[in-house]
């Protein structure tokens, strides 16, 4: 692969914007972003647990 093809990957939408609960621990939401650095790559995935 070279280095600038991108990979995608799409995966269900499980969740439909609903992010209520009923317990706690019940849904992780993450987004991740890959930066590109001169020392290779970095990725960013906050974790938000909501309540």
């Amino acid at each position: 692969m070279e280095n600038n093809e991108k990979i995608s990957i799409i995966v269900t939408n499980v969740l439909n914007c609903d992010f209520m609960i009923t317990v706690f621990n019940q849904k992780w939401v993450t987004d991740g972003t890959e930066f590109e650095r001169t020392e290779g790559r970095l990725y960013l995935l906050p974790m938000t647990l909501r309540s």
